[in-house]
């Protein structure tokens, strides 16, 4: 394979290169000579072998060279980005919801990804792989299928899945299987006659997986820590407004349910042993008496009664402490 005219446009750039390979094919074409590329059958090869040089460069001769090659060695190669992280928060999402659903409403749930549940391919078959499937004691079938807030084209994303199982949805009237359909997500759990502390419980947490962070470690001050999950919890919700899929209203109900939360795992994350006490405290209260709170469609919150939510934690916290010693034990 050869690559001629490239060559020529390029020269004056690769003249001037900081790199030690492309001054040496500059130099290489000096006199006007081709370079040959006869052991690679594809560009994607050309590419790949160019970048297995680079990443070696970074891996065994940068890396001592000060936090800014460590910074790029961390953020750049692909063998230490964390492949997994957009399956684990899907996966862990799928394993929430399933695992809080009220088992006196269920039958069977069938999984496509998740071993501890029925596999789905014998209701769907190989054309359709929805992420669960769940059939209750009334003879009611949900189709469950989630896109990450992570993904790119979120919008499309969901345009594309809706489609894709309505087709579903429609064959399977045809044959008497669907009586009627959901609107959403929250129909569903009320369905299962959840109560809107449960209600608020679920989708609290599963904001609180889906922003999750993987950077914040035991060195990472509070205050830092805090800032890491706040950008990625904004970051969530700009995804969320820019695809059109809530509104700023629903922003401002999600930033009430994740305020608590950031506090609380900034400080669970740094492994302080007090910390996590009132960590599992104020969870234990935010199953009850603070999702109430929360949940008073009744009352207007003020911005001043926002930022003081904390305060009203701790108050929460030392009213209900000695009931909370007795029911759980010191441990908690």
């Amino acid at each position: 394979m050869r690559q001629l005219q490239p060559l020529v446009t390029i020269r004056n750039t690769l003249k001037s290169s900081p790199n030690e390979s492309i001054i040496h094919l500059w130099k290489s074409t000096t006199n006007h000579a081709n370079i040959q590329y006869d052991q690679y059958s594809s560009t994607k090869e050309v590419i790949k072998s160019f970048r297995d040089v680079q990443e070696d460069k970074l891996t065994n001769q940068l890396t001592y060279q000060g936090s800014f090659f460590t910074s790029v060695l961390r953020f750049s190669l692909t063998q230490f980005l964390p492949r997994s992280i957009i399956t684990w928060r899907h996966d862990s999402i799928l394993n929430f919801i399933a695992d809080n659903l009220p088992s006196e409403h269920i039958r069977t749930i069938y999984a496509d990804t998740l071993s501890s549940f029925s596999n789905l391919s014998t209701i769907t078959g190989d054309d359709y792989r929805p992420d669960l499937l769940i059939l209750t004691k009334d003879n009611c079938l949900y189709i469950l299928e989630l896109t990450v807030g992570y993904e790119t084209n979120l919008r499309n994303n969901v345009n594309r899945k809706y489609s894709k199982y309505k087709d579903m949805i429609m064959e399977q009237k045809k044959k008497g299987v669907f009586d009627k359909e959901s609107s959403g997500f929250i129909d569903m759990l009320e369905h299962f006659n959840l109560d809107k502390a449960h209600v608020i419980y679920v989708i609290k947490m599963i904001i609180n997986i889906a922003i999750r962070r993987t950077d914040v470690t035991k060195d990472d001050d509070e205050v830092r820590a805090k800032c890491k999950y706040e950008e990625s919890f904004n970051f969530f919700c700009e995804r969320f407004v820019k695809e059109k899929l809530i509104d700023n209203e629903e922003i401002y109900y999600m930033k009430k349910i994740e305020a608590e939360f950031v506090r609380t795992v900034a400080t669970i994350e740094n492994c302080d042993a007090s910390g996590y006490r009132r960590f599992r405290l104020k969870e234990s209260i935010c199953q009850g008496v603070v999702a109430e709170y929360y949940l008073n469609e009744e009352s207007e919150t003020s911005q001043s009664e926002m930022e003081s939510e904390d305060e009203v934690l701790d108050y929460l916290l030392l009213k209900n402490h000695e009931k909370l010693l007795s029911t759980f034990g010191e441990s908690f």
